[in-house]
């Protein structure tokens, strides 16, 4: 589900930042391709077969894809980092059971899928952060102007 959502936020994301954050967000979504063609190998390798359908992914999701639209940057980040932050606390839980169940190649691969999200998710928290150039200016551009003239 995340995927498809990033893959749509990179299509329409715009703005003065556009190229910045549409290679970000291609990014984003490539890396969550990659992470979860490596977990299907797993489930794979145990004997299992992923899930495919469309249908059943959206059944078994436990986040939900945003309605169709375009959306500010500003609200898909902040759903996106949400849905990220759902993700991490969810596998966190599988990577307990799979340590309970002794297989060890599925948490080792899971623990290193939840840093890539982490870091993922840190990434677009530095986005939604104010502008750091403005957010400790204490004074008005006059008071800043007239400072300057003074030196």
């Amino acid at each position: 589900m995340l995927f498809h959502q990033l893959q749509k936020h990179h299509w329409l994301v715009e703005g003065p930042q556009f190229n910045e954050l549409h290679e970000f967000m291609k990014e984003t979504y490539t890396m969550t391709h990659n992470q979860v063609d490596q977990f299907a190998e797993r489930i794979t390798a145990l004997g299992g077969i992923p899930t495919c359908h469309p249908a059943e992914q959206v059944e078994l999701a436990y986040i939900k894809h945003e309605a169709d639209g375009t959306y500010c940057v500003r609200n898909i980040f902040e759903q996106d980092l949400g849905h990220m932050g759902e993700i991490a606390q969810q596998m966190r839980k599988t990577i307990a059971i799979a340590a309970e169940h002794y297989d060890f190649g599925t948490e080792h691969l899971l623990k290193g899928i939840l840093l890539e999200i982490e870091d993922q998710a840190h990434h677009l928290e530095r986005y939604l952060g104010f502008d750091s150039l403005e957010s400790g200016l204490e004074h008005s551009d006059a008071e800043i102007a007239a400072e300057r003239m003074a030196s």
